[in-house]
């Protein structure tokens, strides 16, 4: 299984000029069933965007992406990660 923790970006794209993008801290992995993981926002403006949830892609900073939809935060704070389409890779 590959694994990765560490810096992870989150990008929205809103059109074709506009992205925004977050940051933050988080582990993630695959199975058989694609990338999954959770992530804790590095600022306060970061949790903000990472509140629009939806889809986004995740950057990780190994070079390695995936796009995710982003759920609702735990009682960690820390926001769940899922692949949106593990058969596009």
């Amino acid at each position: 299984m590959e694994s990765y923790r560490g810096r992870v970006e989150l990008v929205w794209t809103m059109n074709s000029a506009l992205d925004l993008t977050a940051t933050g801290h988080g582990t993630s992995s695959v199975t058989g069933h694609g990338w999954s993981g959770h992530v804790a926002p590095a600022t306060d403006d970061d949790r903000t965007l990472f509140e629009l949830g939806g889809p986004c892609e995740v950057r990780l900073g190994d070079g390695r992406g995936f796009e995710a939809e982003v759920g609702a935060p735990g009682d960690d704070g820390a926001f769940p990660l899922r692949e949106s389409d593990p058969g596009a890779r």
